[in-house]
């Protein structure tokens, strides 16, 4: 996982020089400045503060809604013969929510240094459930991503309307309950 550092260094010209690095360690983050030629005064990680989607995920993270439009979009993109990077590019640029475009340019930036969708996928806490992940490592292994992708999605449609039915099953009970409680029954 990157973490970001806070540099001030000094130029070959002897000019102040300040700025965010995002690397592994701090002996990257050096290796980095000294390799732009810089002289290193002062390099510090900063520090992260939790997002809102962090904190409250259902409220303000991912939501599966966008996940299964982001799969059948991804899988369309693929079927049309779209390159996968290029793809999720696209898709991040267009994203229905910041998490969700935050996600996916994580998700384009794990794929372009090598990692496999599955693998990247996984990188991404609770965002992808572990049955997603594992279809699309099938789809990798086989060839098959995107016809891989549809399913995922529709499995995922049909989870989501389960979970809505239930959902609103259980509204009228509890109304009642809570009607019940208020008026002292």
């Amino acid at each position: 996982q990157t973490m970001r550092f806070k540099y001030l260094a000094f130029s070959a010209s002897g000019q102040p020089v300040s700025g965010v690095l995002e690397v592994d360690s701090p002996q990257a983050a050096e290796a980095a400045l000294w390799n732009s030629d810089l002289v290193v005064v002062e390099i510090k990680q900063e520090r992260s503060s939790l997002s809102l989607a962090e904190v409250f995920p259902s409220l303000f993270g991912v939501r599966q809604r966008e996940i299964i439009v982001f799969t059948q979009q991804l899988a369309g993109l693929l079927e049309s013969g779209v390159r996968l990077d290029v793809a999720l590019g696209l898709l991040a640029r267009d994203a229905s929510s910041k998490a969700l475009g935050q996600v996916l340019r994580q998700l384009l930036s794990d794929i372009q240094s090598g990692m496999a969708l599955s693998e990247a996928c996984g990188q991404q806490g609770k965002v992808f459930p572990a049955l997603y992940r594992q279809l699309v490592a099938v789809g990798e292994q086989t060839g098959d991503l995107a016809p891989l992708l549809w399913q995922v999605s529709r499995h995922l449609e049909n989870e989501a309307n389960v979970r809505d039915r239930i959902m609103r099953a259980s509204a009228y009970p509890f109304f009642l309950f809570f009607m019940a409680a208020s008026i002292g029954i």
